[in-house]
């Protein structure tokens, strides 16, 4: 990995730990699970300033990363992750993982089960009705064919997560 990578991953996870620190505070006691974790820096993140249990779910089977093994890494699709414990963690987080899931809904109510009764569900996507999408047209980023499998409005979105049996706290939109 180069230094540039490495130093912009690294704003990226401050940045989202900075976020989900707008909603719960996380410590040495809590669990982490990160859906479409990729190579894990985010949860390595979480364990080392925040001394949390970290576990992370990923369809892509060669990942490798220095200190990878530090997580409780689980292969394949989110909602078929049978090992996992229900009600045992206090935040799920799904960076830019649901435009690529095969089954977004099955994915949410997989979370529902996963989460503590007073857990946090923390989701990040492309939004078809994002400024961006209306500046860039179609040559919006956002699409990224064959590899986005959904692409979500707010209302498509937030219906989703309703019929998940989960609350929406707040919706945010970044550009």
């Amino acid at each position: 990995l180069t230094p540039l990578y490495e130093r912009a991953m690294s704003k990226h996870d401050r940045e989202k730990i900075k976020l989900v620190s707008n909603y719960m505070q996380l410590n040495a006691e809590s669990c982490v699970l990160d859906v479409g974790c990729a190579v894990g820096t985010f949860l390595l993140r979480v364990k080392d300033e925040l001394g949390s249990a970290i576990s992370g779910v990923d369809f892509k089977d060669d990942l490798s990363f220095p200190r990878f093994d530090e997580i409780d890494f689980h292969n394949g699709l989110f909602y078929e992750q049978d090992a996992l414990v229900p009600e045992s963690f206090d935040l799920i987080t799904m960076w830019h993982f649901l435009e690529h899931c095969y089954d977004p809904a099955r994915s949410l109510q997989k979370a529902k089960q996963l989460l503590q009764p007073e857990g946090r569900l923390i989701i990040e996507v492309p939004r078809l009705d994002s400024r961006t999408s209306k500046w860039f047209g179609p040559k919006w980023p956002g699409v990224q064919a064959p590899q986005h499998t959904v692409l979500f409005d707010r209302a498509h979105l937030e219906q989703m997560v309703e019929q998940a049996d989960l609350k929406i706290v707040e919706h945010l939109a970044y550009g």
